[in-house]
């Protein structure tokens, strides 16, 4: 009787291996990207990036893998973010017509965000570096982020943290396009108030969607890492608003250095 292969017992699940899931993130959110470009619709693109991370995400949240799971959705924030930018920059440029239009039509709040953004770094009006409209507006989406991501196990906070972080990244790539500087517009696109949100709600959500995630799974809820894992998520989103009422005032002042069509409107 032939034995049977104790390497292949033994061998990992393709979610379980790093190498095949860089490439499958990646890949996958270009693809998802590609397709919701395709179509033109914006509820896709949040839709469909969600779903080709929220796999990888669950599994590791199943198995009590917090850090794990938090850990591969910062790499898929990563890649939304250089496939993003590479979209809105390049598409336009490569296709003409009714097709050059096809990201803005894809992205669900880009034009709106940008416009809102260039007329801040421009003249310094705006919600950017205005504490009073802009604490209310963080506090609600950060409401609406815990309890959608609470409710769903993770899936629904993944497509509303897609949603912002494509309209996010769109405007960062239609500012490179306009800078003079590109490289320098793409590195500084993203403040590091935003960088830091984004990392305290990916814990935050981790936290948040793994009862949920274990409880229908019947698997043993971690509620001590949960905890953890929402707290420090929660903090980082306080840091987030303090840093940015410190400090966008002065990023603004550094992104109208880069932008010679809207320095002359904020006085130089």
């Amino acid at each position: 009787m032939t034995k049977p292969d104790s390497n292949l017992a033994e061998e990992k699940p393709w979610i379980e291996k790093g190498t095949l899931l860089v490439g499958y993130i990646f890949i996958s959110t270009f693809l998802a990207w590609l397709v919701a470009v395709l179509a033109g619709q914006k509820v896709l693109l949040p839709a469909l990036t969600a779903l080709m991370i929220f796999p990888v995400f669950g599994h590791r949240l199943i198995r009590g893998r917090l850090g794990a799971a938090a850990g591969w959705v910062m790499f898929w924030a990563l890649c939304m973010t250089v496939i993003g930018i590479a979209f809105t920059m390049l598409w336009p440029r490569i296709f003409a017509g009714l097709w050059a239009g096809r990201v803005d039509q894809s992205v669900a709040q880009g034009g709106e965000y940008t416009k809102n953004m260039f007329v801040w770094i421009g003249t310094g009006l705006g919600m950017e570096s205005d504490p009073s409209r802009f604490i209310p507006v963080h506090l609600r989406h950060l409401g609406l982020f815990t309890l959608t991501s609470a409710v769903s196990g993770g899936a629904l906070g993944l497509a509303f943290g897609a949603v912002q972080m494509n309209y996010m990244n769109f405007y960062v790539g239609e500012l490179a396009v306009y800078s003079y500087q590109p490289l320098l517009a793409i590195l500084l696109g993203w403040p590091p108030y935003a960088i830091i949100r984004v990392i305290g709600y990916i814990l935050l959500a981790t936290g948040v969607s793994a009862p949920l995630a274990c409880a229908v799974t019947k698997r043993t809820i971690p509620w001590r890492s949960a905890v953890r894992f929402f707290i420090v998520g929660l903090a980082l989103t306080g840091v987030d608003i303090l840093l940015k009422w410190l400090v966008a005032p002065l990023w603004r002042d550094i992104l109208s250095g880069i932008m010679p069509t809207l320095a002359g409107g904020s006085g130089g």
